[in-house]
């Protein structure tokens, strides 16, 4: 096969090596190199990596759905697609399925390092594709051992946006009983804080519930900061038409966003200290 793949006399002049695992790749993808235009193939010097990329084209793709569901994966993968699949981790990401195991990857995916920004981003882009992805980086997260320096507000990590959804969740039940102005000057501090979860992916798996409603709240603060409108019924039916009704708006919003108990209480407790006076 070898041979004909780089005779220009009969064969097909492709440049091709002649190192071991060249050899048992091309031998692994002979069946898909059968079906291959050879334009794909010429124009530069064929390696392992070539033959494995006919049977594996998008690595990033079923490492993610390899992550999510390994032994489902692999059952729709046949030996040579499998074979091909664990060689193009090892070339791409350092990583071998087979040996290293599911939870490996999903610490080296939090990393973040080399090809693992492009598997995160990936991931990113269609979390809802992978729903069993955040269970295996919530089991990978490194431990903190009382580092200083430990990045705890790392997006990758389900269970540091569930710290921070706790925290902000006791933020807010603080607010009630407070007076308006000292409930609207933590919402705008709370806002500050959680704010850029809104732009993580757990936001998007409804999973900071909490963060999203902070942006109503903090609309509402802006709005109730403002002076109520004095004067005749006229003048505070013209207050209410020209903006104020923003304010209603906003607080309906927020507790729209929030579904278990303890969540609306939450919110509950600044719309009380903010809107109703």
């Amino acid at each position: 096969m070898l041979a004909f793949l780089q005779s220009s006399d009969g064969g097909l002049g492709l440049d091709v090596a002649r190192d071991m695992a060249t050899l048992e790749a091309m031998n692994t993808a002979l069946v898909k190199l059968a079906e291959t235009d050879v334009r794909d193939l010429a124009g530069h010097r064929l390696e392992a990596q070539d033959f494995h990329a006919l049977l594996s084209p998008d690595p990033v793709r079923e490492i993610l759905a390899w992550l999510n569901d390994p032994k489902a994966a692999q059952d729709k993968m046949s030996a040579e697609q499998w074979q091909a699949f664990c060689h193009s981790c090892k070339d791409k990401f350092g990583f071998h399925p087979a040996k290293d195991g599911p939870l490996r990857a999903a610490e080296l995916m939090g990393s973040r390092q080399g090809g693992w920004q492009q598997v995160w981003d990936r991931f990113r882009e269609a979390p809802r594709r992978y729903p069993n992805l955040p269970g295996w980086l919530k089991k990978a997260k490194p431990q903190d051992n009382g580092d200083l320096f430990l990045k705890e507000s790392d997006e990758v990590w389900p269970q540091t946006n569930e710290t921070h959804e706790a925290a902000l969740r006791i933020a807010l039940k603080a607010c009630d009983g407070k007076s308006a102005p000292v409930a609207i000057a933590k919402v705008k501090d709370l806002e500050h804080v959680h704010g850029k979860r809104r732009s993580w992916v757990w936001a998007d798996l409804d999973m900071a519930p909490l963060a999203v409603a902070l942006k109503h709240l903090s609309t509402l603060a802006e709005i109730c900061a403002k002076p109520v409108a004095g004067g005749s019924l006229d003048d505070l039916v013209a207050a209410h038409v020209g903006g104020g009704w923003t304010a209603d708006a906003a607080a309906l919003d927020a507790l729209s966003m929030v579904d278990k108990r303890e969540d609306t209480e939450a919110v509950q407790a600044v719309v009380r200290a903010i809107y109703l006076p």
